[in-house]
């Protein structure tokens, strides 16, 4: 067995648990490191894992670890989004060499929609709404995130605890990276504030839900998949369900348990109210 790509794995699984953990070990910090340990085992196993096997076997282990993961939102979030990106990519034509920097970005753009396409179903089902603005705030925030303000951030953490004068460089480099984080924050921050920049959307029964995520699929197919634009057809029944309203006369009271305080809901055929005993944190700024 080659040493140096087994030692690449283990180096890469080791460094992959480790930075979860330093994310909180959320649903989508375990996805990603079991799918990187399962691809590992296969190659060790000299067994070939495809990415939608790996997917499921991380999915399974999420869940036998932690069964009430599958109540969480970013569970179907996280899972939803990286079988989007394998139903786009996998089994396309590889691109000639004098077309690769086109071909990513091609394949770059073409994940990016469809994620957004594939979210659509869920994020109505948790969420009523529907971002105009996630794709566009999507490909600004994470590549600097990702690439910039979290490596930055690590490194200064690193520099703080080596001796001085070494330390002293913690400093400005978390101050470059606060620096570029504050400018992501306000460009969102931007982006979020127009009423247009999500679309709310009544709750619809989950058999319209079941019908969209066909819909999203189709839709994603391959090139040769047939009639793939009548996958739009499928999703519209999702934003024209009405919604419920109480009748004339009529109030509805919904006691939310949200952990943090009481919160009542009222809400008549015109209008709606939300009272919330929770704490003020600011003067601008309160639990409701």
């Amino acid at each position: 067995m080659p040493v140096a790509p087994l030692a690449a794995f283990v180096a890469a699984v080791i460094a992959a648990g480790l930075y979860a953990l330093l994310a909180g070990w959320g649903i989508p910090a375990q996805r990603t490191v079991l799918m990187l340990g399962a691809v590992a085992a296969a190659w060790l196993w000299r067994s070939r894992v495809t990415p939608v096997r790996a997917l499921a076997m991380a999915a399974c282990a999420v869940c036998l670890a932690d069964p009430w993961a599958v109540t969480a939102a970013g569970f179907w979030l996280s899972f939803g989004a990286v079988a989007a990106i394998v139903w786009v990519v996998q089994g396309r034509p590889a691109q000639p060499a004098h077309a690769v920097s086109m071909g990513v970005l091609r394949t770059a753009a073409r994940v990016k929609i469809a994620v957004t396409l594939a979210l659509v179903p869920a994020t109505v089902l948790l969420f009523q709404q529907v971002s105009l603005v996630a794709p566009l705030a999507n490909a600004i925030a994470i590549p600097l995130v990702s690439w910039v303000v979290t490596p930055l951030a690590l490194l200064g953490a690193s520099a703080a605890a080596l001796p001085d004068p070494l330390s002293a460089l913690a400093a400005p480099i978390l101050g470059i990276a606060n620096s570029v984080f504050a400018v992501v924050a306000a460009i969102l921050s931007a982006m979020s504030a127009p009423q247009w920049a999500a679309v709310a959307v009544p709750a619809p029964p989950f058999p319209l839900v079941a019908l969209a995520v066909g819909g999203v699929a189709w839709l994603l197919a391959p090139p040769d998949w047939p009639a793939r634009a009548l996958g739009i057809v499928v999703i519209l029944p999702l934003f024209v369900w009405p919604a419920e309203r109480p009748g004339a006369g009529a109030l509805w009271v919904t006691a939310l348990d949200v952990g943090q305080g009481s919160a009542l809901v009222l809400e008549t055929r015109d209008q709606a109210w939300l009272y919330d005993a929770g704490p003020r944190y600011s003067q601008d700024s309160d639990a409701g």
